[in-house]
């Protein structure tokens, strides 16, 4: 018994050198996130806050995050100032604290928080960001940590997917799916449309968009007329965002300057599209977009061509 007593004791103390090392060696600055003061916020969705708020930046992986229990031992409580939250730090051994406060306006939380740098205790990133309700709080913790994460401001974090309820308020896009885009510009022929001149290109879009694709119908006046289904992936979830996809309809192409009346030659044909641009404002209730698409048309005249608009969807 007493050795197997001494065997478990070197286990543990192994383990707790492992540890140790792993956190070292891993090369991540280490960050206290000290207890989250709240003022009119009741204590379970205080600790319900801090919970979310600490599961967010461990999921991260962006910091060594100085476990709980340890904060718990050394950082007094009720710690709501910088000063204090620097000492609290440097009792921590931690190369970055954060401080965040709740604090109840009518029926709306307000939310700041700082992260502050324990060496030289200036702010790194203060910000704050508003609830309009407790339950709320949920996606706001997320934006908490995303800011403390990157130590960015919450409009620059702001993403498709990850919008409280206040900017959904501000904006309605930020809670809306739905879109239509009108686009103007120009296609330059390749072939088979009757001359090499630049010619006006008038487009109009209608389709719905998750986070991560959009997907509608396309009809466009552009050497005549077509229509087409589209789908595209969208590359970001921020306010610049990236995009490239493909569209299949049919195009009823106008080509009559370039052959005589009795050219009997087939025009139309189903037509295949590669598109990719940008939307920007992308979290917003409008977008302008720029948007470059190499046309194929499947007809006699084979059809080529690229096109390039700038759009405004909403």
């Amino acid at each position: 018994m007493k050795h197997l007593k001494w065997n478990m004791l070197a286990i543990a103390v192994t383990v707790f050198v492992y540890a140790g090392l792993q956190a070292q060696s891993s090369g991540l600055k280490k960050i206290a996130i000290l207890p989250v003061q709240s003022i009119g916020v009741d204590e379970v969705s205080t600790q319900t806050a801090e919970s979310i708020l600490r599961m967010e930046m461990e999921g991260r992986n962006v910091f060594d995050i100085v476990p709980d229990s340890q904060i718990r031992m050394k950082a007094p409580e009720g710690c709501a100032e910088a000063a204090c939250a620097v000492q609290a730090g440097k009792a921590l051994n931690a190369d970055q604290v954060l401080l965040c406060k709740l604090a109840a306006l009518g029926e709306k939380i307000i939310v700041q928080y700082q992260v502050l740098d324990v060496a030289s205790g200036n702010s790194i990133i203060q910000d704050r960001l508003t609830s309009t309700t407790v339950e709320d709080l949920d996606e706001v913790m997320k934006r908490v940590a995303m800011g403390a994460a990157q130590a960015k401001t919450a409009d620059q974090t702001a993403e498709v997917g990850v919008i409280t309820d206040k900017e959904t308020q501000e904006s309605r896009r930020r809670g809306s799916h739905l879109i239509k885009t009108y686009a103007i510009g120009y296609l330059f022929p390749e072939k088979g449309y009757g001359t090499d001149e630049r010619s006006l290109s008038l487009d109009f879009r209608t389709g719905a968009e998750t986070d991560v694709f959009e997907m509608g119908m396309e009809s466009f006046i552009r050497k005549g007329f077509g229509v087409n289904v589209y789908v595209a992936r969208l590359l970001s979830r921020g306010d610049v965002c990236p995009y490239a996809g493909v569209a299949f309809g049919f195009h009823w192409v106008q080509v009559k300057d370039m052959f005589d009346d009795d050219d009997k030659r087939k025009e139309d044909g189903f037509e295949l599209i590669f598109n990719t641009g940008t939307k920007l404002f992308h979290t917003y209730n409008f977008n302008l977009q720029f948007n470059l698409a190499y046309m194929m048309t499947f007809n006699d005249f084979n059809s080529r061509g690229l096109v390039f608009t700038v759009g405004i969807s909403k």
